[in-house]
């Protein structure tokens, strides 16, 4: 459902939405880390320049960010990278600092009491428990989005023109 609120969003707003499927394998987790490594690197591959990603996790996106460095790709001049969560430890120490969507675990936690709250005191009546939607609290801005962070914004936009056209 995410996925496709995500793709809709995108879309939406005038852009080409490209989603990675994460490959199916059995086996240890270095086989699959491997696996995933392959299926990513010719996915990257495929990637245009000045390519947005938003990763389900701020790991993922740590893994991806290292991925394109292997292949010579720029993060975040060719590729840049969002990811989500914003763990501190991994989006500092990821090998470009990784934007990422503050999920506001917090409000996530009080909303799971509240359910498990309603559950404990009215078991029998599982439809009739409220839905609860917790916003983020916002984006933590790093490098792996920094693309010409420039003011006035015109001036960005006539470097990124400059850039594409040279």
């Amino acid at each position: 459902i995410v996925e496709r609120g995500f793709v809709a969003a995108v879309e939406k707003a005038g852009y080409k939405s490209l989603i990675f499927k994460m490959p199916k394998t059995s086996g240890g987790s270095k086989r699959y880390l491997r696996t995933l490594r392959l299926a990513l690197e010719k996915w990257i591959a495929t990637l245009p320049p000045r390519t947005a990603v938003m990763c389900v996790h701020s790991r993922r996106a740590a893994f991806l960010a290292e991925v394109c460095l292997s292949l010579g790709r720029s993060v975040p001049d060719d590729i840049a990278i969002m990811g989500r969560h914003n763990d501190i430890t991994v989006c500092t120490c990821a090998p470009v600092p990784l934007t990422c969507v503050d999920s506001n675990l917090e409000g996530l936690g009080y909303a799971a009491m509240r359910i498990l709250a309603e559950a404990i005191e009215h078991p029998a009546a599982p439809k009739l428990r409220p839905v609860f939607r917790i916003s983020p609290h916002g984006i933590v801005e790093r490098e792996s989005t920094a693309v010409y962070p420039v003011e006035p914004p015109y001036l960005a936009e006539a470097l990124l023109l400059i850039d594409d056209n040279i």
